[in-house]
């Protein structure tokens, strides 16, 4: 069984739009969607819920990534739809892929949201469960596909591996007493899991995870 991962946001459908509008109308102003990327976790998921609810019809399909998905089923590939959002939009969700007659199993949150400084666990979680499938292709969000099992494989656990040292890390420098100014810019990652750090800092991992752990 050939498996494809398809994100869902950005990358299948411009949400971008419908997001400005849930913005507007939830807090009153317009928000750019760095803006609201910056919001904290229950925040962006009110949003999120008046996005699906009020606002599906405003998505944007991207007919170029649509009918390069449609080309990986015709081709046997098992597709199956990654999604942050919570498990009960699925429905929404589908009736926004039949719109590009599109049909496939989502992967969803079971939860409707979780703290900031849960994400690096969760997020270790949820790569375990993708290394499990074996997709031999991932199409992520604002990247070109990736094809081949074996980098795809090495890819998740490289990430995976880097989440999981930066946590413990981190932890084992709380018990001895390490203040977290002294941990931000002692922490690095390692050569062999260096990773391209566009859309996070090692020193902001290192920051929520300390915080996480002494406001529990």
């Amino acid at each position: 069984m050939k498996i494809a991962l398809i994100d869902f946001d950005g990358t299948l459908v411009d949400h971008g739009p419908s997001m400005r509008a849930a913005a507007l109308e939830v807090l009153g102003e317009p928000l750019s969607l760095e803006e609201i990327s910056a919001l904290p976790v229950r925040e962006r998921s009110r949003l999120y819920d008046v996005n699906m609810g009020s606002y599906p019809h405003l998505y944007e399909h991207h007919a170029e990534v649509v009918e390069f998905v449609r080309g990986l089923a015709a081709k046997g590939f098992e597709l199956r739809l990654l999604t942050a959002r919570p498990c009960r939009v699925v429905e929404t969700i589908r009736g926004i892929l039949g719109q590009a007659g599109l049909d496939m199993e989502i992967i969803c949150r079971q939860e409707d949201w979780v703290k900031d400084q849960e994400y690096k666990l969760e997020y270790i979680r949820s790569l375990d469960l993708l290394i499990a499938l074996q997709p031999e292709v991932i199409v992520p969000s604002q990247l070109d596909p990736t094809v081949g099992a074996e980098e795809i494989r090495q890819g998740m656990v490289r990430i995976r591996d880097a989440v999981q040292y930066v946590h413990d890390e981190t932890v084992a420098g709380m018990n001895a007493g390490t203040s977290v100014y002294e941990l931000m810019p002692e922490i690095q990652l390692p050569p062999h899991l260096e990773l391209v750090q566009n859309h996070g800092k090692v020193d902001w991992a290192v920051r929520s995870i300390w915080d996480y752990y002494a406001t529990w």
